[in-house]
């Protein structure tokens, strides 16, 4: 079984190559492990929010944690790229 998956349509081509660990589409370079980070800490965000809401007695509803995960999605990519620009 190959290690690499290939998607080629008409709104382009989207390569996953776990090999290389990065994931190309339309030659924009993501890696992977930023993909990944930035997807668990959208996961476990909820979680550990009310956890720590719930312990520190503060309740909070789970609008409130929905709106901080939206916030959180907004704002992580846009930290990524920034890190990666001065980090270039």
């Amino acid at each position: 079984m190959p290690l690499f998956a290939t998607l080629n349509e008409k709104l382009g081509t989207i390569s996953i190559t776990f090999k290389n660990v990065e994931i190309m589409n339309n030659k924009k370079f993501i890696r992977k492990n930023e993909i990944t980070f930035y997807l668990l800490f959208i996961v476990l965000w909820p979680i550990f929010s009310s956890i720590f809401q719930y312990l520190s007695n503060n309740h909070i509803s789970i609008s409130e944690i929905a709106i901080q995960t939206l916030i959180i999605a907004v704002i992580m990519p846009i930290i990524i790229l920034i890190g990666r620009f001065f980090k270039n």
